[in-house]
């Protein structure tokens, strides 16, 4: 939406334009300079985060996050595919098994340490935004469908830097995510050999884009939850400890 607002063209051009130019760079740009490009990002969007805490910690209410009243372990399951996916491990654990040459404890330590720090980050992020929800309004149950809880913590802060750490941390997250899946996705297809390298980034970034733009947000959402209840959570977390151990202990080959 900053785009299309900077740019005074549709949001669903703004999201096209931004995909191409981020496939563009991935496909045709030289990969000393990306890798630079991304640690450069990921250090903006680690100072950004940080100065959202910092402003908007002073004014979250932790109270009504606390009630029992306001807790719904019921929830839990539902939420679970989205928390597995936001933590990538289906582009993490590959990368990380062949950088530490299949030593499994090494392995075992590097994902439960490197999970940790973004569930921090996560709950830190949770924590300001909702407690300075539930500042305006205490009782959770309360809350309008429509809610846009960045707006709200927003509203809560003078800060005029605010505004700019929500957009640098949200753009910088988003740059770094993409960057990583495209690559993570362009090195396991590769592997097969059937389409050429560097139309893998374009085949992987544009037609959801394009598929978004004619069906409208809500397609999003819908296909975000179907590909972290099925893609990440059945073929990425189930099948493969699974079949590792089929194979493993099994007494016939799969």
């Amino acid at each position: 939406s900053d785009l299309s607002q900077l740019l005074h063209i549709p949001v669903p051009a703004a999201g096209l334009l931004f995909t191409s130019s981020l496939v563009l760079l991935l496909t045709k740009g030289d990969k000393k300079l990306i890798d630079t490009l991304n640690s450069s990002l990921v250090f903006v969007c680690l100072a950004s985060f940080l100065s959202i805490l910092a402003i908007g910690l002073p004014t979250a209410n932790p109270g009504p996050l606390l009630e029992p009243a306001n807790q719904h372990p019921d929830l839990i399951f539902t939420a679970l595919p989205v928390f597995v996916l936001s933590l990538v491990f289906h582009n993490v654990i590959p990368r990380v098994c062949t950088d530490l040459e299949y030593n499994v404890p090494a392995i075992r330590k590097s994902i439960i340490v490197g999970s940790f720090v973004p569930l921090l980050l996560f709950l830190g992020y949770d924590f300001t935004v909702l407690g300075n929800v539930a500042s305006l309004i205490p009782d959770l149950s309360e809350l309008p469908p429509n809610l846009n809880a960045i707006e709200v913590l927003q509203s809560q802060s003078d800060s005029p830097f605010l505004s700019l750490a929500v957009r640098g941390f949200s753009t910088t997250a988003i740059l770094t995510s993409a960057t990583g899946f495209v690559y993570g996705l362009e090195d396991a297809l590769a592997e097969f050999e059937v389409l050429p390298r560097s139309s893998v980034p374009f085949l992987i970034a544009v037609p959801p884009v394009l598929i978004g733009v004619a069906l409208g947000g809500e397609a999003f959402l819908q296909a975000l939850n179907f590909a972290s209840l099925y893609g990440v959570t059945v073929l990425f977390l189930f099948l493969p400890p699974l079949l590792a151990g089929r194979v493993r202990y099994g007494d016939e080959p799969l």
